[in-house]
């Protein structure tokens, strides 16, 4: 008998154990920038649990999933301040803090004059660039 239990482990297939017990935190730093956006996560996160604290989801329906679209889409654009601003030092800013620079080793900014007379910047990272191409061509 023991002979078909170890016939029947070395053929069945096991889920492997969970060793890592990798667990995502999040940071305040994520939602440096904006005080709101960081409290409507917390109300949102709040509120869902509240409403069904052990019930499983169903699948929405095709109008239920594009009016939820448009909510999430009309609350990004409050928070998003994706237009460009006229002052390189602000968006220079702007990019270091939504790249954690001084923490981000990766991410590096540029400087530089274009035709001599017109201030610009480029951020690339840095393992998916190649340098010598930044270095020589811009």
């Amino acid at each position: 008998m023991s002979l078909l239990k170890i016939l029947k482990n070395l053929v069945t297939y096991k889920e492997p154990k969970d060793t890592e017990g990798f667990e995502f935190i999040e940071d305040e730093n994520e939602y440096a920038g904006n005080e709101k956006q960081y409290e409507t996560v917390q109300k949102k996160d709040k509120s869902e649990v509240e409403k069904n604290p052990g019930a499983k989801k169903t699948p929405l329906d095709i109008d239920e999933w594009n009016e939820i679209r448009e909510k999430k889409a009309d609350d990004k654009e409050l928070f998003d301040a994706d237009t460009v601003a006229l002052n390189l030092t602000l968006n220079i800013e702007r990019m270091k803090k939504e790249f954690n620079i001084p923490k981000n080793l990766d991410a590096i900014i540029r400087e530089f004059k274009v035709a001599r007379n017109i201030d610009a910047f480029i951020l690339y990272i840095e393992g998916m660039t190649d340098k010598n191409t930044i270095n020589d061509f811009i």
